[in-house]
């Protein structure tokens, strides 16, 4: 018994090493009593894992980045959403090379309340965002645009990048402006937005017939990048503080 729960951990230690994506499309199992018996470590087993688990320890472990300030998150700003759309939205271009207004990212997206103050570790991203969700750009026509703004503000805010901000009066947006100037129907907008999104999670159906570009990147990877580059350069993490969304 211990051999087999041992076991399934050297499995998970494998997946979590590859980046395939494995999708469950049927399960079965059996209950097993679980005992301290059958906790014991079991040396062979151990030392199978052993290389597989160095590997993923090293991985987390690494650190690439440096806060000088807690980040914490909130409704319907946040420093932590600022920054962390804020790289959505950069990265965003540097893979596509399109004009991205804003970038967006659902609240619920995010799972940990707080990044502390020091060192940023891989591993620390990972919990930020455990999600296999590709960052894409979609490109909306303003009535669309106008649609995703009023879901955010329905809900009391999402965390949105630089290139948006607008108020909030009875759960509907007021006074949209975007890349500096003011929301129009008739113009096209290019936004970083999570593929669960785009995809129609949190009602966003609306969302799902207009043209879209896949950077080929989980929005884990594209922090990760994006951290490790500012660090191979010198350059210090920079918190943009402005409230993007008033509320009234």
């Amino acid at each position: 018994m211990r051999k087999n729960i041992l076991l399934g951990l050297f499995v998970l230690l494998q997946i979590a090493c590859s980046r395939q994506v494995v999708h469950v499309a049927d399960l079965s199992g059996k209950n097993y009593q679980v005992d301290e018996r059958a906790a014991e470590e079991d040396p062979e087993i151990l030392a199978m894992i052993a290389p597989y688990k160095k590997t993923l320890d090293a991985k987390m472990t690494e650190i690439i980045g440096e806060l000088d300030e807690q980040l914490v998150k909130s409704r319907p700003n946040s420093k932590l959403g600022n920054w962390f759309t804020d790289v959505l939205k950069e990265e965003a271009i540097l893979l596509t090379g399109k004009p991205v207004d804003f970038a967006i990212q659902n609240y619920g997206g995010i799972r940990v309340p707080s990044l502390s103050k020091g060192p940023i570790s891989v591993g620390k991203i990972y919990e930020l965002m455990p999600f296999d969700n590709m960052l894409i750009v979609v490109e909306l026509d303003g009535k669309a645009t106008k649609l995703l703004v009023d879901k955010i503000a329905e809900l009391n805010g999402w965390p949105i990048s630089d290139g948006l901000s607008f108020s909030i009066e009875d759960g509907k947006s007021k006074d949209v402006t975007i890349s500096g100037k003011p929301w129009k129907e008739s113009d096209t907008y290019y936004v970083g937005i999570p593929d669960y999104i785009a995809n129609g999670g949190d009602d966003c159906d609306f969302l799902l017939d207009y043209p879209r570009e896949n950077t080929g990147k989980y929005i884990r990877e594209v922090v990760i990048d994006h951290l490790r580059r500012k660090k191979v350069d010198g350059k210090k993490i920079i918190i943009d503080p402005t409230k993007r969304i008033l509320t009234q």
